[in-house]
């Protein structure tokens, strides 16, 4: 949430600092940028005060936040879990083998003689 009210201010910044279109305005009252910025700060100091203002709707808030939350890292474990664990930078490049299934012998490369090619033997 706290994600939208951000994207919302600064689109609407970028929106304040368009230039309008005179034919199209008409009659619109004029607004300058320092009255612009004073309406959105009284805007902010009333919406920072919701939860004085509304404690219950604030708790119910903060606990829908939470769960969803959680259902976020359910889903990156899950995501995680299907395309398997992978080795993370700095360890040494060696990766765990997927579910367990590999032996340490069949991580082995085929052993072949330099001399004779790319043949195994």
């Amino acid at each position: 949430m706290f994600f939208l009210l951000r994207a919302a201010f600064w689109l609407s910044l970028v929106i304040i600092f368009l230039p309008a279109d005179r034919q199209a305005s008409g009659d619109a009252p004029s607004v300058n940028a320092f009255q612009a910025i004073s309406a959105a700060h009284d805007a902010f100091s009333d919406f920072s005060q919701f939860c004085t203002r509304n404690p219950d709707t604030c708790v119910t808030g903060g606990a829908a936040l939470q769960v969803f939350g959680e259902k976020v890292r359910t889903g990156v474990k899950l995501i995680s879990s299907a395309f398997g664990n992978h080795s993370k930078a700095g360890s040494g490049g060696a990766q765990t083998a997927g579910n367990g299934t590999l032996t340490p012998d069949d991580l082995k490369p085929a052993w072949h003689d330099p001399a004779k090619g790319n043949a195994a033997t």
